[in-house]
């Protein structure tokens, strides 16, 4: 049933990750060696693979964001936060894996690497509309990864059926002592 459908996705995913891999490291080293054929030659499976990794991975954060704001909100962060996928959502469809070839295909060959695809993607996250990244204090910070290893630990227990171990290391060394005791609790 719904066990053997994820377990099936994840070997999905998995495969797909595998081959896209491969095809980017190939036609990395094709761009780095000037040819340009041979890298032309791997996006066909860069799309294909890719194309449902960008999938995989807009559904993911889409569906993560609430458990991401209920993750930190219990780490007592206030204000309104949110997971986004960052990247480029359009590449979910393989169509779409063509004209972003050729648009960059001479920064690609100039530079010597793939500068599109899910390899390059991240995902945003946000407090109040502010981006962590740019504007997160150091509290925010550890405790926006540490909600990010809670999420992770959720999805490999709903996933697998399994309760993962959670270790971490110092964590609460950049942690004020309200944090810490949320984390603890």
């Amino acid at each position: 049933g719904i066990r053997r459908a994820r377990r099936d996705g994840d070997a999905a995913y998995l495969r797909a990750l595998l081959r896209y891999r491969g095809a980017l490291s190939r036609r990395n080293a094709a761009l780095r060696q000037q040819q340009g054929d041979v890298a032309r030659a791997c996006e066909p499976i860069l799309a294909a693979e890719g194309a449902l990794l960008v999938d995989r991975r807009v559904a993911w954060a889409a569906s993560a964001g609430g458990a991401f704001a209920s993750e930190l909100a219990g780490l007592n962060e206030s204000g309104r936060s949110s997971l986004e996928y960052a990247g480029r959502p359009e590449l979910a469809e393989p169509g779409a894996w063509t004209e972003a070839f050729t648009s960059s295909f001479a920064t690609d060959r100039a530079r010597g690497i793939t500068t599109i695809g899910p390899h390059r993607d991240d995902v945003a996250l946000a407090i109040d509309g502010q981006s962590l990244r740019a504007y997160g204090s150091t509290g925010q910070l550890r405790s926006a990864a540490i909600a990010l290893k809670l999420l992770e630990l959720g999805t490999l227990r709903e996933r697998r059926g399994l309760e993962p171990a959670l270790l971490l290391d110092d964590v609460f060394a950049e942690l004020d002592s309200e944090r810490q005791r949320r984390l603890a609790t």
